[in-house]
């Protein structure tokens, strides 16, 4: 009996747990980090304001937190990125692909990943770029925020060495730095589709620069993240 309670007081307190976390998103959503308050975050989730602090020390704490929960959830869009990136080259590997020709494809997928990313997920986008800039400021933040980028040029290096680059680490971070320039530019000129055309025409420029001139030997692809 005593074991069922207690297993039932622990889920009640994950539940309040991630109730308070989904609240704090809502609130960076309408109003940036800056409305990030105890007071403001319990009258969001419909909680005592007691418990934000019981369950997170500080507001540093809490916003660290809320960025991990949402990163997780997020992690999806990327997965399914990567996994069409990987896609592109394993076709090209079997079809001995020019380079023109796989320059376009990756173009068109990488591309349509970015206007999506700020059309579909505008929200995410907007969460993402407030984290981003409240990292500089928050030291246990930014430890989580550079742990999940480095996730993501780890697979941009790998796809670097997939198709024969001589400095893919070099390259995948110039590429991460540009997809995230790209998604901030396209979030703040509020264009969505209309920006598709002259998003493709600047990665194309840039894989045009990056891809050796004989991508092909092609290795099957990167594993995508996970």
């Amino acid at each position: 009996m005593a074991g069922r309670i207690s297993a039932a007081v622990r889920a009640s307190g994950r539940q309040r747990r991630l109730q308070i976390l989904e609240a704090t998103l809502r609130v960076i959503r309408r109003g940036g980090l800056r409305a990030i308050s105890h007071r403001a975050v319990a009258a969001e989730a419909l909680v005592p304001l007691a418990a934000t602090t019981y369950y997170f020390r500080d507001l540093e704490d809490l916003i660290t937190e809320s960025f991990l929960h949402w990163s997780r959830s997020a992690r999806e869009q990327v997965k399914a990125f990567h996994e069409a990136a990987v896609e592109v080259l394993q076709q090209a590997a079997q079809a001995r692909t020019s380079q023109s020709r796989l320059v376009d494809r990756l173009a068109d997928v990488a591309a349509g990943y970015v206007v999506e990313q700020v059309t579909a997920y505008r929200s995410d986008r907007v969460l993402e770029f407030a984290f981003l800039h409240e990292a500089a400021r928050m030291p246990k933040l930014r430890a989580v925020v550079q742990a999940r980028q480095l996730e993501d040029r780890a697979f941009l290096e790998q796809f670097f060495v997939a198709v024969g680059s001589r400095q893919p680490g070099v390259e995948a971070q110039i590429s991460h730095s540009l997809l995230l320039g790209l998604e901030k530019g396209a979030l703040l000129a509020d264009s969505g589709e209309a920006g598709l055309a002259s998003i493709r025409q600047v990665l194309a420029v840039h894989l045009r620069r990056v891809l050796p001139a004989r991508p092909g030997r092609a290795h099957q692809g990167p594993t995508p993240s996970k």
